[in-house]
């Protein structure tokens, strides 16, 4: 059982009980047990190698002289023999253990959940774990502020929530009132509410901080190092006494006319220089040496006396006040007229790295070098990672894949490379700062060893692993990768967004490449020469097939010729083949439609150029085709494998190839894990596991909104996905216009009636009920009032006639009988198949149009024939489609004219819909309605995304699954019919 408790410094210790093979059966855990007991409940995580606090005292219940386990234990005690019961306690008294100091951000990851079946949590843990919480949910709205406080030897600056007022101040008191005593064992003097205030503290501090912060603030100074303080950038910032008790008079330092500014001045042979000026605060420009000041320069006296000071007088004022937090200014005023100091390099360093940051927290000005304010930081080692062709390979081909990049460490200075002779000398000088090249670096003996000894261990790795490679630790940062010969440009692309070489059209394409498209071919023919996978994310419609068709023919071209993988949804196999047959006639390509056909994969890979097949067949078929070697695997629609535990994601990845690609209009449609899915597939590993790609993204992404993260989640991947959409200038000037329009109808009486009644009946079982039980009548109440909002005859189902009864339906009949005047044509998406017949046929015979249904419950062939129909020039004026069957794949740019009949309340799905007509081959404007009922949900929600929509780029939560987490209330607003319409009804 672990067990977590605050200790007298206010910190957390854990430590556990533990059943052993004693003759008690019983015991405080030690080392060994409380470290297995770690690494099972936090896996990946490493217990050190011993705990920080050997010998925590604890306030703990006895018998006598021997403690007793705690009540979830005795079940455990009392199943075996000849295990006794310890006797119930009466008293409490102090106890020794084994534990482990651990951060807010171990605390965040305790859960009853991860508990196994030999291991708990103690009440104390739950609570704690219960604490984090509400710590999360503090930060996430957003009520916490930076405060100075006072910890061991000075202060310090820590993020701190807002629970002095209100419902906040109400939750800490109740929790106060319901802390197990075991939580304060350890510090058993500490009031519950002094406690919990405390842990709460810590644990917002950790949360914020783990959020990240730009790294070039544009700040300076004294508000630069609170920044730091603030977050993650550089060590806790300790504040001696002697700081803090000047702090408050900062304000009244800042009335005087001038202030002292001390000037570092480094020197290769003779000791360094701190040189004292005083410096102007109306004209900073201004810059008055010491020795001027002493010899009672004129000029000088005439500019302060003038403000009411004499500069003498200011000077002596800001070194004595500086000496009470400087040693080196101190021991410059031996000196009666004192003008600098002189000092060791390890003094300088000790100037630089704290006293300097105390002054200027203290308004002294700094004028340090500026290699040690580069950044925000100082000029350090640090390593670059090398990437040469291992001994008997190529630099291309099998890059990807295979482990033939021999790698290994430089260590470096900047842009500067050192030797290993170079590093035994920098070791033998043992300080902390030391010139290299002309340039002083701070010197950290652990990143002095760490490189010296990676330096000793190359390796051979894949390219996918080389990009992988991050700063070996904290101590000594990654300054870049390298690549030596044809490895060069590649890693300078990855890097750098260096420009790739043109490549042009293959001969066997049968088409014009436009512009963006042929840009495209280029970067995919660059990344799949080196064997990296590659994600094809274009907005629906600008030729992703034809991109992808040229690179194939451009791969045959250059002698591969293996064959190509295409895995698509069973809906537009035969697409993909009629495309090729248009673009590509002279591929041989054939379609595997059943695991028949699949069981004999290996043999028609050696008689056909490409082999098109469904995400089905593949995922039944996992084991005949992982038994090829394909050249490329082409996935259409990759987000068919968002979900990574899914059998076609894991299909998919077994599959062996030289590139992988993945096309789809939509990387990120739910959730930033599906990114790491497709990547995954694309570039195994290179992302990480999954999991360490939600702590370190998903989560402060998604939940929080962190830019910074977003921005370097999108340095990392930009190399790998390339995305135009329609509104880019390259891309629009080659696309007809795009218009969309909100057409909101009004409800028929009847139509109000029942939508009243339903929100009536179901909100009040929705109040009634809990967890999923409640999200699925959520769910359940959505879909009706849709279907009421349709036509009272989708929600009945009882075969009704359809006309005169619903608003929108006839609004639909009066639109769809004016693009027929026009002699254009329409496409009409519902989500509800099976309403979506009668529609059909009642539209035919009240507009005079033959008007198809595509649907999934339609053969290949059915469907195949309905859109080779459609896009002909004689073809039906509509076509009704189901989103879930249609919404993706299809071509169908014979129509110009779009209808959303009912809301699917995600922009991305909504708009693949619409780039079935606005697309690629579009010649004409395409105007897209999207339809809803006045006063309804329809509108309300409409209005919600609206407000949302500017964050999709970043998280997009599709579908309706994100109602079901409102309160009742929010959904009884969301629901309600507005009393308006209700009466114009």
């Amino acid at each position: 059982m672990l067990h977590l408790t605050v200790t007298p410094a206010l910190g957390l210790a854990l430590w556990a009980e533990q059943m052993a093979d004693t003759r008690d059966g019983w015991r405080f855990s030690a080392d060994d047990g409380l470290r297995r007991a770690v690494a099972a409940l936090l896996p990946g995580d490493r217990a050190p190698a011993t705990p920080s606090i050997p010998d925590l005292p604890l306030l703990w219940p006895a018998r006598g002289l021997e403690p007793t386990p705690s009540d979830g234990l005795r079940p455990f005690l009392l199943a075996g023999t000849p295990v006794r019961t310890p006797p119930l306690p009466n008293r409490l008294g102090q106890q020794h253990v084994a534990a482990l100091q651990v951060s807010a951000g171990l605390v965040h990851r305790l859960r009853p959940m991860a508990e196994a079946p030999w291991l708990q949590l103690g009440h104390d843990a739950r609570f704690w774990a219960m604490l984090a919480g509400d710590a999360l949910a503090l930060v996430a709205s957003g009520q916490f502020v930076p405060r100075l406080v006072s910890v061991a030897g000075g202060a310090t600056f820590r993020w701190l929530p807002l629970v002095e007022y209100g419902a906040a101040l109400a939750r800490l008191n109740e929790l106060a009132y319901a802390m197990p005593d075991a939580a304060r064992a350890g510090h058993p003097d500490a009031a519950p509410g002094y406690a919990v205030k405390e842990v709460l503290g810590r644990l917002v501090d950790g949360l914020v901080r783990s959020g990240g912060m730009r790294r070039d603030p544009p700040v300076s100074g004294a508000a630069w190092h609170t920044l730091q303080a603030l977050t993650k950038l550089g060590p806790e910032l300790v504040l001696p006494a002697a700081v803090v008790e000047h702090l408050g008079a900062a304000g009244t330092e800042s009335a005087l006319p001038a202030r002292v500014t001390f000037r570092v001045v480094p020197v290769s042979e003779a000791p360094w220089r701190v040189e004292f000026l005083l410096q102007d605060r109306r004209d900073p420009s201004v810059l008055i040496p010491a020795a001027t000041v002493w010899r009672r320069d004129p000029t000088v006296l005439e500019h302060f006396r003038a403000q009411g000071y004499d500069p003498e007088e200011l000077l002596l004022r800001g070194l004595a006040k500086a000496s009470t937090v400087s040693s080196i200014i101190h021991r410059a005023l031996e000196d009666p007229a004192p003008t600098e100091v002189a000092c060791s390099v390890e003094e300088a360093y000790d100037f630089l790295k704290t006293q300097a940051t105390h002054l200027e927290l203290l308004g002294f000005g700094m004028q340090l070098p500026a290699w040690w304010r580069r950044k925000g930081s100082r000029f350090r080692l640090g390593v670059r990672g090398r990437a040469r062709s291992a001994a008997g390979h190529t630099a291309s081909g099998e890059l990807g894949t295979g482990k033939v990049v021999r790698f290994d460490w430089q260590a470096a200075v900047g842009d500067s490379v050192l030797s290993r002779a170079e590093l035994e000398r920098l070791a033998a000088l043992k300080r902390p700062l030391v010139e290299v090249r002309g340039q002083w670096v701070e010197l950290d003996r652990d990143a002095l060893d760490q490189a010296m000894a990676l330096m000793d261990q190359p390796r051979d790795l894949s390219l996918v692993e080389v990009l992988m490679q991050g700063s070996p630790s904290d101590a000594l940062p990654l300054l870049g990768l390298e690549g030596e010969g044809d490895l060069a440009p590649v890693l300078e692309h990855l890097q750098n967004h260096a420009a790739i070489d043109p490549v042009s059209p293959p001969e066997a394409f049968r088409g014009q490449l436009r512009g963006y498209q042929q840009r495209g071919l280029e970067w995919l023919a660059f990344l799949t020469r080196f064997g990296l996978g590659a994600c094809l994310a274009d907005d629906m419609g600008l030729g992703k097939t034809v991109q992808t068709i040229a690179l194939i023919l451009h791969r045959r071209a250059q002698g591969r010729c293996r064959p190509t993988l295409l895995l698509c949804p069973t809906s537009v196999v035969s697409n993909w083949l009629r495309e090729l047959a248009r673009f590509a006639p002279t591929l041989r390509c054939q379609a595997i439609a059943s695991g028949a056909e699949a069981a004999g994969a290996a043999k028609l890979a050696r008689e056909v150029d490409v082999l098109v097949t469904s995400y089905g067949v593949a995922s039944r078929q996992s084991k005949e085709l992982a038994a090829v070697d394909w050249d490329g695997v082409v996935l259409d629609e990759a987000t068919n494998v968002k979900n990574a535990e899914t059998a076609r994601a894991q299909a998919a990845r077994k599959l062996k190839a030289e590139y992988r690609l993945a096309l789809t209009g939509t990387p990120v449609e739910n959730r930033l894990s599906e990114l790491h899915a497709i990547l995954a597939f694309a570039n195994p590993g290179f992302l990480g596991s999954e999991r360490a790609f939600r702590q370190h993204f998903a989560l402060p992404i998604e939940k929080w909104n962190d830019q910074a993260r977003a921005e370097e989640l999108q340095r990392i991947v930009q190399p790998f996905i390339l995305r135009r959409t329609k509104r880019d200038p390259e891309v629009a000037a080659d696309l007809p216009a795009k218009r969309e329009a909100e057409v909101v109808c009004v409800l028929t009486p009847e139509q109000a009636s029942l939508y009243q009644a339903t929100v009536d009946d179901m909100l009040a079982k929705i109040d009634a009920a809990e967890g999923i039980e409640r999200r699925g009548l959520v769910l359940t109440t959505i879909a009706r009032l849709k279907q009421i909002c349709n036509h009272p005859a989708n929600f009945l189902g009882d075969g009704s006639t359809l006309g005169g009864r619903s608003g929108k339906l006839l609004r639909l009949e009066e639109m769809l009988a004016e693009v027929a005047e026009l002699g254009e044509r329409a496409l009409i998406f519902t989500q509800f198949a099976g309403f979506g017949a009668r529609l059909a046929t009642h539209l035919q015979e009240t507009v005079g149009l033959p008007v198809p249904f595509y649907h999934g419950a339609l053969s290949g062939r059915a469907r195949d024939q309905i859109v080779d129909t459609f896009q002909q020039l004689d073809g039906p004026g509509a076509l009704l489609i189901s989103i879930r069957a249609g919404g993706v794949g299809l071509n169908l740019t014979a129509a110009n004219h779009v209808f959303h009949y009912d809301r699917w309340w995600n922009p991305a799905v909504e708009d693949q819909a619409t780039d079935r007509a606005f697309r690629f081959g579009q010649t004409r404007d395409v105007m897209v309605y999207k339809f809803m009922t006045q006063g309804t949900i329809e509108v309300h929600v409409a209005d919600m995304i609206a407000a949302k929509r500017q964050l999709a780029g970043l998280v997009v939560r599709a579908g309706e699954s994100w109602l079901t987490e409102l309160s009742t209330g929010d959904l009884r607003d969301i629901f309600a019919l507005d009393q308006r319409w209700a009466e114009a009804a």
